[in-house]
């Protein structure tokens, strides 16, 4: 019987998508050798070489050393950093012109100087600041779409792989057919049935054959598929790199500059110097007790530090209790139809059923019409609130009572080593708020002096008092 295939092409075509599979199979496990699936990968960590470690920070500088000079963010940087110094040496335009407007009317006070130096810094820092964060979120951004394209590719050749097993299981079954016609062909049949067994025979050819071809596209479908994902991966991963590089740079000039500020006691938030060791929380830098000024005894460090902790847990607070008075869910729900409305007003509504005792008309507790499900997740979010609000409270407290004590006990120390007590104050509670505490320590300066003119008083009298005076009185 003729078949639609001839048999020497048939023939061909099996040996080309057999070649082709052995060729697939030896490059898919050298593929899998070189590069396994992301389920078998080492999850290599994608936070910033340790600031704790001397020789790490060493290789971090040389990594981005020779890139630092032709990133795009470095120029920014260099060009934010230039501004800043024209700006505190009086030689912006626009400064300059205030300034010559400022000449011609009253004086500033030295106050207002140190808002002036202020303002100049918060710029600059706001600057790098959001220039880190942008970089951050586009660099988790990326890693997280890396993941997911590589997810992908494992994907793809688990299918490709399920693929080539089922091809292997067409090969076997044919086999088992084959063996099986040829069986058939030694019993002694009539023309009627050989003719059958031929049909059958090619016909089950066909077949296998038809389904292998499916399965080779197929498979090279999905081959094109995983080069097009590995370009994509080839691209993602040198964005990483430059990202990652980018982020060295700005974080190391954040780090720089707060570093400089923190050691020459330039508070530019006129919020103490407790904001500055809160940022170095913040970008997890290792803050060490060499890094204060060196009027700093080591009891107002860790008060510094004490505050700084309490401050970050009172971003926390307020950020939970802008969630619980506006949670996020509603900002994106349509305004409600009539009918929901009052559907939801039911629900709200409360009944008191009349009771008779005795000729006597009583009203029982109130209770809801509808289900009572919004009521109480009212009431528990209600209850978070004022649980947030309390801990607001409290921890604004604690830090008020740590900048007190602290005052005190530096108005001490000061009236023994000298220093500037509206300096050291300014350290602990911020330029703007020192005349505030200034109000405790010339209470503390009267009370110690008061102490010490009664202790006077008291020797100078001692002198003068007989010398059995301090002696018990004689018994009679």
């Amino acid at each position: 019987m003729s078949s639609p295939f001839p048999r020497a092409q048939t023939s061909k075509s099996m040996h080309r998508v057999h070649s082709s599979m052995s060729n697939y199979k030896n490059s898919l496990v050298y593929s899998e050798g070189r590069r396994p699936c992301i389920t078998h990968v080492r999850i290599k960590s994608q936070n910033i070489l340790p600031d704790e470690n001397p020789e790490a920070t060493a290789v971090e500088a040389l990594e981005f050393w020779d890139y630092k000079y032709d990133s795009e963010i470095q120029k920014q940087l260099i060009q934010a950093k230039d501004e800043l110094t024209r700006k505190l040496n009086h030689q912006d335009i626009v400064e300059e012109n205030l300034n010559k407007r400022k000449a011609h009317s009253k004086s500033t006070s030295s106050l207002d100087q140190t808002k002036e130096v202020s303002r100049f810094y918060k710029a600059y820092e706001d600057t790098l600041m959001n220039t880190y964060q942008d970089l951050e979120c586009k660099f988790h951004e990326t890693i997280k779409n890396r993941e997911n394209l590589r997810k992908k590719t494992c994907e793809i050749k688990e299918e490709i792989k399920n693929f080539s097993l089922s091809m292997e299981k067409l090969d076997n079954a044919y086999g088992s057919a084959l063996q099986k016609y040829q069986n058939f062909g030694h019993i002694s049949k009539s023309q009627k049935d050989i003719a059958q067994y031929l049909n059958a025979k090619q016909q089950h050819k066909e077949n296998l054959f038809k389904q292998k071809i499916e399965a080779q596209q197929h498979i090279e479908m999905l081959q094109i598929d995983i080069s097009h994902l590995s370009r994509e991966l080839t691209e993602l991963d040198a964005n990483t790199s430059k990202m990652r590089n980018e982020l060295k740079v700005v974080r190391k000039e954040l780090i720089g500059h707060y570093s400089s500020l923190l050691k020459k006691g330039d508070d530019s938030r006129n919020q103490g110097l407790s904001w500055i060791v809160k940022l170095f929380l913040k970008l997890k830098h290792e803050v060490r007790k060499e890094m204060f000024p060196a009027c700093l005894d080591d009891k107002s460090i860790d008060v510094i530090m004490k505050i700084a902790r309490k401050s970050l847990e009172l971003d926390e607070f307020y950020d939970k209790l802008a969630e619980t008075k506006a949670p996020k869910m509603m900002k994106y729900m349509e305004k409600p139809s009539i009918k929901m409305r009052l559907h939801k007003l039911k629900q709200n509504v409360r009944i008191r059923k009349p009771t008779y005792f005795k000729k006597k008309l009583s009203w029982a507790p109130s209770e809801l019409l509808g289900n009572g499900d919004e009521a109480v997740w009212n009431y528990n979010r209600i209850q978070d609130t004022m649980r947030l609000e309390e801990n607001i409270k409290t921890t604004h407290q604690e830090m008020i009572d740590l900048q007190t004590a602290e005052v005190k006990r530096m108005t001490k120390e000061s009236l023994r080593t000298g220093y500037n007590i509206r300096n050291m104050i300014g350290y602990i509670v911020g330029v703007e708020n020192v005349d505030k505490f200034m109000i405790i320590s010339m209470k503390e300066i009267k009370e110690i002096q008061a102490v010490r003119e009664s202790t006077s008083t008291f020797t100078f009298m001692a002198k003068f008092l007989p010398k059995n005076y301090s002696k018990s009185p004689p018994n009679h």
